[in-house]
């Protein structure tokens, strides 16, 4: 293949039969050495206490749609929309995760509010508080976020001090992804994963 083909793989839950966790265990080694990478999710870490795989479906399958779906839909800007400061480029994605292996995915995200444009007025008698926006405290919610994101729940529990690689993709309002606090997230992650 010239495109990277990347797999889906989702354990099975100790409660969903004998079968099921034999077939994944037997599959997960060749699922591994013919994708570029198995990116796996966990359903035993993503049940509550006492919760059938049933029950948790809808829930888990909203995880996984929202975490995977901001993995692979990073870079793409629709008509209209403004690009970020820090674009991730598709090269890191593929370079990161065609390495082979297996990946967890971590997520964190938090309400900003969304400023309206107020038209044209409000632009001529701006009296600079956007500079507050690229301030200190901008810079120190991207590097929580990116810590909550890492040392949160993954889709398959692990250390990340055991890391090969690590990736880094924000989403959100262009204005508040400033570039020293995507700096200081992405350095924060190399330290603790000694990775990319």
């Amino acid at each position: 293949y010239t495109e990277p083909v990347y797999g889906l793989g989702i354990l099975p839950g100790s409660d969903e039969g004998g079968i099921y966790t034999l077939n994944a265990a037997r599959s997960f080694q060749t699922f591994v050495r013919e994708v570029d990478n198995l990116m796996v999710f966990d359903n035993d870490a993503w049940r509550k206490t006492g919760e059938s795989v049933q029950g948790g479906y809808e829930e888990i399958n909203e995880e996984i749609v929202r975490r995977f779906g901001i993995l692979f839909g990073a870079g793409e800007i629709q008509q209209g929309q403004e690009v970020a400061e820090s674009v991730l480029m598709i090269s890191e994605e593929s370079t990161t995760l065609s390495g082979g292996g297996v990946s967890t995915v971590g997520y964190a995200e938090e309400e900003v509010e969304e400023r309206s444009s107020g038209g044209l007025l409000s632009r001529l008698r701006d009296d600079g508080d956007d500079d507050e926006l690229d301030s200190a405290h901008t810079t120190n919610r991207i590097t929580s976020l990116v810590r909550k994101a890492a040392l949160g729940r993954l889709t398959l529990p692990c250390e990340i001090e055991g890391a090969e690689r690590a990736l880094l993709v924000l989403a959100g309002p262009p204005e508040y992804l400033n570039r020293k606090g995507i700096e200081r997230g992405r350095k924060w992650l190399e330290e603790q994963t000694g990775s990319m």
